[in-house]
C-alpha cells in the first residue's frame, strides 16, 4: 500500500498548481472577459489571492480525508484521484458563481 506521507511537498506544490491554473481560468473568463486586463485592478488579485487559497484549503483538506479512508497502491493514482477531485470542486465553483 502506497503512504501519501512519504513526499508531502510534491502534493502541495501539485494542490497549487492546480489551484493556480483553474483561478487563472476563471478570472480569464469571467473578471477579463477573455482577456487580462482584470490583472490591471488590485481588488481582482485580492479576490484572486482568496480563490486560490480556498482551492488549495479545500484540496489539501480532501487530500488528508482521503488518505485516512483508503489507502491508495500507488501515488499515481493518488494524485489523479485528488487532481479528479480538484477540478470537479472548480466546476461546482463555477457553476455556483456563474449562475
Amino acid at each position: 500500500m502506497y503512504n501519501t506521507s512519504t513526499n508531502p511537498d510534491k502534493h502541495l506544490h501539485i494542490f497549487l498548481t492546480t489551484a493556480l491554473l483553474i483561478t487563472f481560468f476563471l478570472f480569464f473568463i469571467d473578471e477579463g472577459n477573455f482577456n487580462l486586463s482584470w490583472m490591471s485592478d488590485g481588488g481582482n488579485w485580492f479576490v484572486f489571492a482568496i480563490y486560490i487559497g480556498l482551492l488549495f484549503a479545500v484540496q489539501l483538506g480532501l487530500s488528508w480525508l482521503l488518505s485516512q479512508l483508503i489507502r491508495f497502491r500507488s501515488e499515481r493514482i493518488y494524485l489523479l484521484v485528488n487532481g479528479g477531485i480538484g477540478i470537479l470542486l472548480a466546476i461546482v465553483i463555477a457553476c455556483w458563481i456563474f449562475r
